[in-house]
């Protein structure tokens, strides 16, 4: 089995019922998924395909526990194309432990007309998408930041940064293989990342933003942010989208809103 598409089925709560410790679909390599709304989990885990009583079990859960679509329990080692596509009812898409080499392949991921999802991947998740070479997320109107901050209780990745800390401490987001990036009508978007950190993007040449209306800075160099000691997410500030280590990284085609601007000194 290479391509799965499930597409425009109202009653679907699942793609299967799975009560074990791991399922592994090691030839699955294109997944589209779109308007499912029944379809919380791409696996569900109960002992009986209850789809009533899954429905009740995350309605109870809602605000206490948000649930991930892709869960640890999951092993797509040789998934190269996801989309995802009007799944409104979705918060969350990836467990942040999630199984080994799972998704590690990735090429092209979209995601698109997911009203109530809150971020596009957790941070430590980073090391999972050296081979993505496109990413598109579109009119999801709750996207408040592209990648989440963990808890240090949750994950290993460094991500609080102090005046103090070397600047080895500082999370960097390197995308070796990322040629196109496509951000549009996301109306709560701020931030890439919540905190300091260092993007890298050697071979992009396409970036898209459109009516994301609360990114008012679209870059910035790193040291320009350690010299005013910019450390917290939670200052009155607006921090930059992009923060860059080297300026030559911004050598890529633009199509972006009037209202973003770019630093006046590059140098």
């Amino acid at each position: 089995m290479q391509v799965v598409l499930p597409k425009h089925l109202p009653k679907l709560t699942s793609f299967c019922n799975f009560v074990g410790n791991l399922i592994e679909l090691p030839s699955l390599a294109r997944l589209w998924i779109a308007n499912c709304p029944k379809m919380h989990k791409f696996v569900s885990n109960s002992p009986c395909a209850d789809a009533s009583k899954d429905e009740q079990m995350n309605s109870k859960n809602l605000h206490s526990h948000i649930q991930p679509f892709f869960d640890e329990k999951v092993r797509l080692p040789s998934l190269s194309f996801l989309h995802i596509d009007e799944m409104r009812n979705m918060r969350k898409i990836w467990h942040h432990q999630l199984a080994s080499d799972s998704f590690s392949k990735l090429e092209i991921f979209w995601v698109n007309d997911c009203d109530n999802l809150l971020n596009v991947f957790p941070s430590n998740m980073i090391g999972r998408l050296q081979k993505l070479e496109v990413l598109s997320v579109l009119r999801c109107n709750s996207v408040e930041e592209i990648f989440e901050e963990l808890n240090i209780s949750s994950c290993t990745m460094e991500g609080i940064v102090t005046k103090e800390e070397d600047i080895e401490a500082i999370p960097k987001f390197v995308f070796p293989q990322l040629t196109s990036l496509q951000l549009f009508d996301l109306p709560r978007l701020r931030c890439f990342y919540p905190r300091l950190y260092i993007s890298m993007w050697p071979v992009l040449r396409i970036l898209k933003m459109f009516g994301c209306k609360k990114v008012e800075r679209l870059t910035s160099h790193y040291r320009s942010l350690l010299e005013t000691h910019w450390t917290s997410p939670h200052e009155n500030s607006q921090q930059p989208f992009f923060i860059f280590d080297q300026v030559r990284a911004l050598a890529f085609k633009c199509f972006i809103h009037p209202f973003l601007s770019f630093p006046s000194n590059q140098t």
